[in-house]
């Protein structure tokens, strides 16, 4: 079932098993956006190697192996590695990877009421109960001390998501 040709892999990035998890644990450590980022400089690569590669048996490893890379000219890019980059591009990237992580700890509240209350709370709006008193039911019963009103900001906003996509 899993049976890839990592030395393939080997060939394209020159990088080690060892080097390649590192890179991969680097990656999952970032904040969405910045992953985004690293899918944008993988099709940048895959689009450049691509004409010199045809091989469609191993697209799969070839499309990890351009994520790899992609992953590569970030960190050097980001410890300065990156011969040709400006200082005030790499602080540009510091900087917006330390606003999109404290993006990601906000959500960590608003995952929890989409994941856990949404529903309840839907039932309690359909029964008429404000905010503060879902609040306080929140606090009571499930322990999760959530203002009401960004409890109300996040309820709206997920509702309003739920549409976009149509599920409600």
């Amino acid at each position: 079932m899993y049976d890839y040709d990592l030395n393939y892999i080997y060939e394209i990035t020159g990088l080690s098993d060892t080097e390649r998890r590192s890179l991969i644990n680097y990656y999952a450590r970032f904040p969405e956006a910045v992953k985004i980022e690293a899918h944008k400089i993988q099709t940048d690569l895959l689009r450049q190697m691509k004409a010199g590669q045809r091989i469609k048996e191993k697209q799969a490893e070839f499309t990890y192996a351009m994520l790899v890379l992609a992953l590569r000219k970030m960190k050097r890019i980001e410890t300065g590695e990156y011969v040709g980059v400006d200082i005030e591009k790499i602080r540009d990237m510091r900087v917006g990877r330390i606003k999109a992580e404290k993006k990601k700890k906000a959500s960590k509240i608003k995952d929890l009421i989409e994941l856990r209350y949404y529903a309840l709370i839907t039932q309690f709006r359909e029964k008429e109960l404000g905010w503060r008193e879902i609040a306080k039911y929140l606090e009571k019963y499930h322990k999760s001390k959530i203002t009401f009103s960004y409890l109300r900001q996040c309820y709206e906003q997920i509702a309003l998501e739920h549409k976009m996509r149509g599920e409600d």
